[in-house]
């Protein structure tokens, strides 16, 4: 369903998917920004995991990727969560023992917390992600890890901690 992009525009951006979103993103990454410039976008989460993105993962994954919000379903009312994510056009170097905050994501799971019924809480733990690594709930979680992690799973998948463990756990 919906909107693909054509073979050319596949092949040009070396995408194995033909969702637009991922043509997007890695057109803003390679030809838009400057060397350590910074893309925020908002897009499907789906190429957190889907084997078909993984192409597009290793491409952003060269990169210094901040972070990684997943949001509530009723963000756009659409049928696909969406997620926020950071990344800084700045090569990773996996020789070079990452710095404390180089080479460290933050991903958070934001997808229990309404952003039209929960405004305050929403916007608190959007604005202040840092405060809340470490913690999760039933309601949200936040984690950092080392972004070399990510290259120990050959899917190469951009893994966002669930606030449903929490609830297994306890």
């Amino acid at each position: 369903g919906g909107i693909k992009i054509d073979d050319k525009t596949q092949e040009e951006y070396k995408l194995a998917s033909k969702d637009p979103y991922g043509a997007f993103m890695s057109m803003a990454l390679n030809k838009l920004l400057k060397p350590n410039g910074i893309l925020c976008y908002i897009v499907s989460d789906t190429w957190l995991t889907i084997k078909s993105h993984k192409p597009l993962r290793e491409q952003i994954l060269q990169y210094d990727l901040k972070n990684v919000i997943r949001l509530h379903k009723d963000c756009f009312n659409a049928t696909v969560n969406s997620c926020i994510f950071t990344v800084k056009k700045t090569v990773i170097s996996s020789t070079v023992i990452p710095s404390a905050v180089e080479g460290q994501i933050i991903t958070a799971n934001l997808t229990n917390i309404s952003t039209r019924k929960q405004i305050p809480e929403f916007r608190e733990k959007l604005f202040h992600l840092e405060d809340y690594i470490g913690q999760y709930t039933p309601e949200f979680a936040v984690y950092s890890y080392p972004q070399s992690l990510l290259q120990t799973n050959s899917n190469h998948p951009i893994i966002v901690g669930s606030p449903k463990l929490f609830a297994l756990m306890n």
